[in-house]
């Protein structure tokens, strides 16, 4: 059976068997003999389905819920296959086992393992005073990986995007276990800094004597029960120390507030996902680029809704993105322009040909019948229309010359654009309201003398993107 990422979760679940801990089918599910049993009920699709090209037999199905434990999603996942989210692709939840209360701890994992054994330690009953808690799984995209222990930037923001979502709807007990060596790295001191979460140590001191806890499989249900309780009842006490003290301003991050990146399509959410991927790329840094060259195919094409204008307003963005050097800003731009580079680089070699042929045409005429010529054949236009360094003066002229209608202006170093002559002292205000003015309404306006040899004119609904400037603080 051929099924799309399309299908609703509800429908899902209704087609799926649920299998107990101690049925056969339960035990030898090759993802239970893989990863370790969670001693909980699990749903599985006993039929053979095939998704997006790929082949899934009996797969395990994970529910995916929100941060009101809606039901939004199902993982669908296979021994060393590639786990699928139904729908849309990219996980916008969490799976959990246990009861959720707000007021109880809960455990936030993105292993597999990790997620079953601590869900197999709940299964065996929290024995007084020890405090009931759940465990939640950030779906990672390989995470059918049992070894892999190395996080990217990626990773990390969508830990922080379900941290977020638990934070949201008032966990206030919000605990990971790390790696000792890992808690030192700084995406995981960041984590613990700007989220809800506190990470518990998975190697604990006991007088002179260390004991480590892998969260595997092998591991006894009573001793990670036993585990996380010490860890939390090891971490400081609110008001047992001041800590180190912040500012009482801090900067905006991607850390802070993540990349919105669940509310791009999803044709658009993948290409971001592919170029942080392949680049090893910030999520923002991606989406930036992949936004501004959407914006700068659609805005020749279509206007953004206006409440109170039905034929809309210019859908061109002004993009701005923060990177440090070496943060693959350019090979982030270049792979999200790809196809319009290549289609620019096809229509400038026939604008070379076309041009080489006017010239040809006229090269043996005298002047009289050379102008008759140039009035009857008008030289070809260059059809870029991707500028790193051009003047608004510059590109208010293709506009109002009839040249051009669609542009974009991106760079890989701000430098350039604002240490250029148009955002200089003297011009800089009246660039700046140029600016405002082109992405208000399309309009630009040359007012020249009359002996000018750049007459006046005006120009009406023309787009400019100004877009994927990259600045290295």
């Amino acid at each position: 059976m051929n099924i799309t990422t399309s299908i609703k979760p509800e429908s899902i679940l209704a087609n799926c068997t649920v299998l107990n801990p101690l049925d056969d089918a339960y035990i030898n599910h090759p993802i239970i003999q893989h990863f370790g049993s969670p001693s909980q009920p699990i749903y599985v699709d006993q039929c053979n389905v095939e998704i997006n090209g790929l082949s899934y037999e009996q797969p395990l199905i994970l529910p995916i819920v929100n941060g009101e434990l809606k039901l939004i999603q199902c993982a669908v996942i296979q021994d060393r296959q590639l786990i699928q989210i139904m729908p849309d692709g990219l996980a916008k939840g969490f799976a959990y086992y246990g009861d959720l209360h707000q007021d109880k701890p809960v455990i936030v994992t993105h292993s597999l393992e990790a997620f079953f054994k601590i869900a197999s330690s709940i299964a065996i009953g929290f024995e007084p005073p020890l405090q009931p808690f759940a465990v939640v799984l950030v779906i990672l995209p390989h995470l059918e990986h049992t070894n892999r222990t190395t996080l990217k930037p990626c990773d990390f923001e969508q830990i922080q995007f379900v941290i977020n979502q638990l934070s949201q709807a008032s966990y206030t007990q919000i605990y990971m276990p790390t790696r000792a060596e890992h808690r030192k790295l700084k995406p995981y001191q960041n984590l613990e800094q700007n989220t809800a979460v506190c990470l518990l140590s998975q190697t604990m001191q006991y007088g002179d004597k260390a004991f480590h806890i892998d969260l595997n499989r092998d591991e006894d249900d009573a001793e990670v029960q036993a585990f996380i309780h010490e860890a939390i009842s090891q971490l400081p006490k609110q008001g047992d120390h001041w800590g180190e003290l912040l500012p009482l301003t801090q900067a905006e991050s991607a850390i802070n507030t993540p990349y919105p990146i669940h509310a791009l399509p999803p044709l658009a959410r993948e290409a971001v996902l592919a170029i942080a991927e392949y680049v090893q790329a910030p999520i923002a840094m991606a989406a930036q680029c992949v936004i501004g060259a959407m914006s700068h195919i659609a805005q020749a094409h279509v206007n953004a809704p206006h409440p109170f204008n039905a034929q809309g307003e210019p859908c061109s963005l002004y993009l701005l993105t923060e990177g440090q050097s070496g943060s693959r800003k350019s090979t982030s731009r270049n792979m999200a322009d790809k196809a319009i580079i290549q289609y620019e680089r096809k229509q400038y070699e026939q604008y070379r040909r076309d041009l080489e042929q006017w010239k040809s045409g006229q090269a043996s005429l005298n002047k009289k019948d050379r102008e008759a010529y140039c009035a009857e054949n008008p030289s070809p236009h260059d059809p870029s229309t991707l500028y790193s360094d051009i003047t608004l003066e510059s590109i208010a002229g293709l506009y109002v010359d009839g040249i051009l209608n669609n542009a974009s202006i991106a760079s890989d170093e701000a430098g350039q654009f604002f240490g250029g002559y148009t955002m200089k002292g003297d011009t800089r205000t009246q660039a700046i309201g140029g600016y405002a003015k082109l992405f208000d309404d399309g309009f630009v306006e040359r007012t020249r003398s009359k002996s000018n040899l750049n007459g006046s004119g005006r120009a009406y609904d023309v787009r400019l993107v100004s877009g994927s400037v990259k600045m290295t603080p």
